[in-house]
């Protein structure tokens, strides 16, 4: 009995050991995965303990308050815990910068941390109905409609982030897709459509237009969407 007492707590200090060890070189290497080892740990020790002080769950493209922070504590801000659903990415933010950007998971928010923007990263669509438009030879339209198709620019060339067809580039988010705002691109896009097709519509007859076959047709889609692509794309990510 002494000889398997001495054991097991000498296996005890030992592995009190290792554990102090592990939180010295997490915060002598600062973060690890973009948390520090003391963080993962009191992260642990608050879901073990029930204390958890506030919840969010980012889907269907935006954050639902699951567990409401209690004042002083804001709406949105650490402490606390966000379950980020498939097909989504989260930008947190700490003083106006960015802090870290969230894939697929369940993730711990430290104080001060806020949720500043949800990322879908699936295709959706809207209408955009363009009013007004001039042709080339001075004609108006009254109303074209125009139904757009948009989801966040992926680099294949670049690292990414993610599983599947959900994955993501970290730069692209951080660099083109986070508005200070915290606004999703919807209203954007919309307005770069809008201005674009005038543009394009400004080129052609009313006659071209309204006497226009199918390969034709592809053709005028087909200018558009490069058009809307060359400013979304490169400033916005999309």
């Amino acid at each position: 009995w002494a000889i398997a007492g001495g054991l097991t707590l000498a296996a005890i200090l030992f592995g009190l050991l290792f554990v102090l060890f592990a939180l010295v070189d997490g915060l002598l290497k600062g973060r690890t995965r973009g948390k520090s080892m003391i963080s993962q740990f009191l992260q642990t020790l608050r879901r073990a303990l029930g204390l958890v002080p506030a919840k969010w769950v980012a889907r269907d493209g935006k954050i639902v308050t699951v567990k409401v922070p209690k004042l002083p504590q804001q709406p949105l801000t650490g402490p606390g815990e966000l379950e980020v659903q498939r097909a989504h990415a989260v930008i947190l933010e700490r003083e106006g910068s960015i802090s870290r950007i969230l894939p697929t998971g369940t993730h711990w928010i430290d104080n001060l941390e806020r949720i500043a923007m949800v990322v879908p990263l699936y295709g959706r669509a809207d209408k955009v109905l363009i009013r007004n438009a001039v042709t080339r030879d001075g004609l108006q339209i009254e109303d074209l409609e125009v139904m757009i198709f948009h989801k966040v620019f992926s680099d294949d060339a670049t690292p990414q982030i993610g599983d599947g067809k959900f994955q993501f580039n970290e730069d692209i988010l951080r660099d083109r897709v986070w508005s200070a705002s915290g606004k999703t691109w919807e209203a954007g896009v919309t307005g770069v459509t809008e201005r674009e097709a005038r543009s394009v519509i400004a080129g052609y007859g009313m006659e071209q237009l309204l006497t226009m076959d199918i390969d034709q047709r592809e053709k005028f889609k087909q200018q558009l969407q490069e058009k809307i692509n060359a400013v979304t794309k490169e400033f916005m990510g999309v």
